[in-house]
């Protein structure tokens, strides 16, 4: 489409894909993919020779790339921190969308999208593990969940919120406010519990946004076959507002230490 300019189409795209992802854009951060050139890839010098009919590339960049840190801050795909630059929300996205980060997962780490868990694995606590820890300080969305998970959440992921259902663990929250008083590190994870009726699918909201399914609840693992599935992007999209709806209104459970008295959960809870 010749009559409309790159910057424009450029900017239509990330909005676009911005959308996709569950990210609303600002105008300023819009503006911002527009007016900010991108860094220069390098190019090399090639040639054509007399003898046969194919490039040969020379190893001197005729020109060399640009650098790209400061792109990547100013149109606020990554972030500067005392650790280290680091991606936000809309760089993950962007890489995610482009494709490279299912590569390089690919190339160092293979793992396919969709997941079956069956009981006759034996390697069945590790590829969950595995999902777990790549959805880095996510949430866990999962209605029956027990405390008896807790240590392996915090000694083997960084799950830092663990969503469940007020109806589903009448009993299991003062067992599950105990373990959050007594286990190391147990400030680390926050657990929250919902009455809202809508809470039924199990799943696992990265902390990129991406979001994967779970047939059953996570203390069911190793006993029925279910499975792993990542949901397309408008499914994800609506797994994640809600998830993050839910979270929101839900209850916190304070961490109780055994020396305190534990309040018993009142009945119609």
């Amino acid at each position: 489409m010749d009559h409309i300019s790159d910057h424009v189409l450029r900017a239509l795209w990330y909005i676009d894909a911005m959308a996709t992802q569950g990210i609303a854009l600002t105008p300023d951060e819009v503006d911002q993919i527009a007016i900010v050139p991108p860094p220069r890839d390098a190019v090399y010098r090639s040639f054509l020779t007399s003898f046969m009919d194919f490039d040969l590339s020379s190893s001197v960049p005729s020109r060399r790339a640009q650098p790209v840190a400061k792109y990547l801050l100013a149109v606020q795909w990554a972030t500067e921190a005392p650790e280290g630059m680091r991606l936000t929300a809309k760089g993950r996205a962007v890489l995610r969308l482009s494709g490279a980060d299912e590569q390089l997962h690919e190339a160092s780490d293979p793992v396919v999208t969709d997941v079956a868990l069956s009981p006759d694995d034996p390697l069945v606590y590790t590829v969950l593990t595995r999902r777990l820890a790549a959805a880095g300080e996510g949430l866990l969305v999962d209605p029956y969940f027990k405390a008896e998970n807790l240590r392996w959440i915090l000694e083997a992921t960084s799950i830092r919120r663990v969503l469940i259902s007020k109806k589903a663990s009448a009993k299991e929250r003062p067992i599950i406010a105990v373990a959050l008083g007594t286990l190391p590190n147990g400030q680390n994870v926050e657990v929250r519990a919902t009455g809202d009726k809508n809470l039924h699918d199990r799943r696992i909201v990265a902390a990129d946004g991406s979001v994967q399914l779970i047939g059953t609840s996570i203390n069911s693992i190793g006993r029925h076959e279910t499975a792993m599935v990542t949901p397309e992007p408008s499914i994800a999209k609506a797994y994640r507002d809600s998830s993050e709806n839910l979270w929101a209104a839900a209850e916190i459970i304070e961490p109780q230490h055994p020396k305190d008295p534990v309040p018993e959960p009142a009945e119609n809870s």
